[in-house]
């Protein structure tokens, strides 16, 4: 209780201390407080000022004025560069679609050219001699006072359904023939190509009139309008473009100004085409009719019309000179259509730079009139604060510092009036420290006789414990003899026939037995150990044998199951694959099938005959001699053969080979075929 007083008092001189701090401190707050309050309104005085002295409502106005002025001139710029951007843009889709067509006309061109190119390559590989005095002709045309046109075959062109008739009509010797306007210059041309340079082409000369149009020179007898009912559609002539001495020479020698050309139903009708008709051609037939002059029958001989070789690929002269002049118009176009945009874009760039102008202008003045009326409203807010803190009470710091000068004098008072009961209170608390120390020492004495007693009472439990175990294990000790003891005295009754040596039945049955024995333990030993030996010897061959006729019964039945194992397995494996086969084979089948029917139907487009089919051996479980078996027949003359090294020529197993390709072309989808010269050894027809 002493203690408790004394720690009261001092807990009471260290409030009073916290107190006196805590004055001091909001006496310090409200001082820094008030300071503050003072910096403010005169900081807030400043800026109002400051920014009174910015604001210019007269400036305000003006910059709104200009800036409503500035829209009008906005908006026709913008609808000016949108006009200008529709201008350009419409001038660009103009630009693409010329570029377009322009790509599609040199397309064209090309496309003619390479026609010339082919037929130039025909040319030099077909008749080397011409090619070669074409060439020199190229070069030296210069040398002769008329013009020397090129082999007909390159000065004339015509569609590739029409080639055929021309050429069928026309000899090779008159379509690779130069032809010269003048006789002077055509001996020059022989003299110079036949003589010197020993090369042997054919020369002919123009007609007469040969620079008049060949309408003008050659007229049909029927206008082929009278003749459509036959199936006609055009005269030969009409079909031909090319230089006019050309094609005069031609219908002087060859009257293909009198030789229609008819369709299918030109061949049901030729008995009703006119008398004087007497050369015209089917869609796929020539017709040269005869009549006799003694008896006026008429004699037809009819021939199938071939594929054109030397015009496959005709150009149009005409057509190739009429795409150039587009090409070069339409590149005209583009660069005058490059030019207008060029224009537009420089156009849209002055407008651009103008609009960009005003937006800045603008954007200045925006700037500046939020300036201002962010001015003008941090005015309004700077104004009203003020006047919050004017409106706060000032306080006087002197009269705050009296006041709490004042409460610490009466802190300190108090504290003095309780330090006289302090020193009462600390002699009863020495007392009692006194007293307190008494007490711990007679603990301390009790406490140390109290250990020692119980280690002595440890040390008697611990031996109480020993004597347990001992006693149990004894008592388990027991019990074991006991249990042998009983299991021993029930085999004695088994081997005795359930007696016991009190029965008196025991000693008259077994006495003698036991009288034979030996009266001592360690002879007893000895004879049972020797007994047991015995008996060991005896139990052992038995034994042996027993296992050995264990263990080769158990090899028969493991050798029986080994042998039915494989057997079972073998009919499995049999039935397994039976079931496969069953699956696999139809799938095969229907597979081969449809590569026999295209291969099948491309022969016979070929007026050939093939098939494939499914090469099965005579052991049909040895499935790697499975195989494709190809036959084919080329000629009416052979036999349906399979396809091979000594039965087919090279060509024949070559197109057999592609047209087996071709044949699987449905039944694999692949990005591509890579096939290395396919064509070689074949002839013109197959490839």
């Amino acid at each position: 209780e002493n203690s408790s007083a004394v720690r009261r008092r001092f807990d009471c001189v260290s409030n009073t201390d916290d107190h006196i701090h805590s004055v001091r401190n909001e006496l310090q707050r409200k001082l820094e407080t008030e300071k503050k309050r003072v910096q403010k309104i005169s900081s807030l005085e400043e800026e109002i000022h400051r920014l009174e002295s910015v604001i210019d409502p007269e400036k305000e106005a003006n910059l709104e004025k200009q800036v409503s002025q500035l829209y009008p001139q906005l908006s026709n710029k913008n609808n000016e560069i949108s006009r200008l951007q529709n201008m350009l843009q419409e001038l660009e889709e103009n630009l693409s679609e010329m570029n377009r067509s322009k790509l599609r006309t040199e397309g064209m061109l090309q496309k003619e050219l390479n026609a010339a190119n082919k037929k130039l390559q025909t040319l030099s590989q077909r008749f080397r001699d011409t090619y070669s005095a074409y060439e020199w002709l190229q070069k030296n045309k210069d040398k002769f006072r008329c013009n020397i046109y090129c082999p007909i075959m390159l000065e004339i062109s015509c569609r590739e359904d029409v080639a055929k008739y021309v050429e069928f009509i026309i000899p090779h010797r008159d379509l690779t023939a130069f032809l010269c306007e003048d006789k002077d210059d055509m001996n020059k041309f022989m003299r110079t190509v036949r003589d010197e340079m020993g090369l042997r082409i054919n020369v002919v000369q123009a007609t007469k009139n040969f620079n008049r149009p060949v309408r003008e020179n050659f007229q049909p007898r029927h206008p082929i309008e009278t003749l459509k009912k036959f199936g006609f559609w055009s005269y030969i002539i009409d079909q031909i473009e090319g230089p006019d001495p050309v094609l005069n020479y031609l219908c002087h020698n060859y009257g293909l100004h009198r030789i229609p050309i008819g369709d299918k139903k030109t061949n049901t009708l030729q008995d009703h085409i006119p008398d004087d008709i007497r050369n015209y051609f089917s869609d796929s037939h020539h017709y040269s009719v005869r009549i006799s002059k003694y008896s006026g029958e008429k004699s037809s001989r009819i021939v199938i019309v071939k594929p054109s070789v030397l015009l496959a690929g005709s150009t149009n002269q005409a057509l190739i000179t009429e795409y150039r002049k587009s090409v070069m118009k339409e590149a005209d176009k583009i660069n005058k259509t490059k030019l207008d945009i060029m224009e537009q874009k420089a156009a849209m760039g002055v407008a651009e730079r103008e609009i960009n102008e005003l937006r800045s202008q603008k954007r200045n003045m925006d700037q500046e009139l939020q300036s201002l009326r962010t001015g003008r409203t941090k005015l309004k807010m700077r104004k009203e604060e003020l006047d919050v803190f004017i409106r706060e009470g000032a306080i006087d710091p002197e009269l705050e510092k009296v006041k709490a000068q004042k409460k610490i004098a009466e802190l300190v008072v108090n504290v003095c009036k309780d330090q006289s009961n302090v020193n009462g209170y600390l002699k009863n608390y020495q007392d009692s420290l006194v007293r307190n120390s008494l007490c711990k020492l007679k603990r301390s004495m009790v406490q140390a006789v109290l250990v020692k007693k119980q280690q002595e009472s440890a040390v008697a439990s611990k031996k109480v414990e020993d004597f347990k175990r001992m006693l149990l294990n004894a008592e388990e000790k027991v019990q074991r003899v006991q249990i042998e003891y009983k299991r021993a005295h029930e085999n004695a009754l088994k081997q005795t026939d359930g007696l016991s040596p009190k029965d008196a039945a025991f000693k008259r049955k077994y006495e003698q037995h036991f009288a034979s024995l030996p009266n001592s333990l360690d002879m007893l030993d000895e004879e049972i150990s020797n007994l047991t030996a015995r008996a060991d010897c005896l139990a052992g061959g038995r034994i042996s044998v027993l296992e050995e006729y264990d263990k080769t019964k158990k090899l028969i039945e493991n050798l029986e199951r080994d042998v039915a194992n494989p057997e079972k397995k073998m009919r499995e494996l049999k039935d397994n694959m039976q079931q496969k086969r069953d699956i696999w084979i139809p799938k095969v089948c229907g597979l081969i099938e449809r590569i026999n029917n295209n291969f099948t139907t491309f022969f016979s487009l070929m007026k050939c005959v093939g098939e494939v089919s499914l090469e099965v051996p005579e052991e049909k479980s040895e499935y790697s001699k499975y195989g494709i078996c190809i036959k084919v027949q080329f000629r009416e003359s052979s036999k349906l053969q399979q396809l091979g090294p000594h039965t087919q020529s090279g060509g024949e197993r070559a197109v057999a080979t592609a047209i087996y390709m071709l044949s699987l072309q449905e039944l694999t989808t692949v990005p591509f075929r890579c096939v290395d010269e396919i064509n070689q050894g074949m002839d013109e027809y197959n490839e």
